[in-house]
This record gives C-alpha cells, structure tokens and sequence, in this order.
C-alpha cells in the first residue's frame, strides 16, 4: 500500500485500521507492506510510533511509485 507519508492524518487511521484488522486479512491469505516517500529513518519510527506489525518501506526517490506510473 502507497501512502503519502506520515503526516498525513488519514493514511494514519487507515494503517492503524488495518492493523487492527490484521487477524481477518491473514486469514484470507492478504498480507500488507506500507510504502512512502519518508526517509527510512522517519519510516521505522512511524512503524514504531503505530505499533505496526508489517513492513514500512521508504521510497523516497519514488522509483517504485514510478514503475507502478499514475495512481492517481
């Protein structure tokens, strides 16, 4: 999942939402990596700050935002 960053008050929720709905994904086999455009430093502590248990990646160069074209 790309999200915009951790500024962003709504991406928050919706990480913490999944989260907390971690146990009803697993069963249907749908694991989540986050992914942003936040330096891996701020990345790792906003994983730390929300108590998430899947990956947060930093794509601050967004080359992977790029392979993946217009989301929008």
């Amino acid at each position: 999942m790309f999200f915009r960053g951790a500024w962003c008050s709504i991406c928050k929720r919706d990480l913490v939402e999944i989260e907390e709905s971690k146990s009803y994904f697993n069963t249907k086999q749908v694991y989540f990596t986050a992914i942003s455009t936040d330096n891996q430093e701020d990345s790792t502590s906003f994983k730390e700050e929300l108590h998430l248990s899947f990956p947060v990646l930093s794509d601050a160069s967004v080359d992977l935002l790029n392979q993946y074209g217009d989301l929008s």
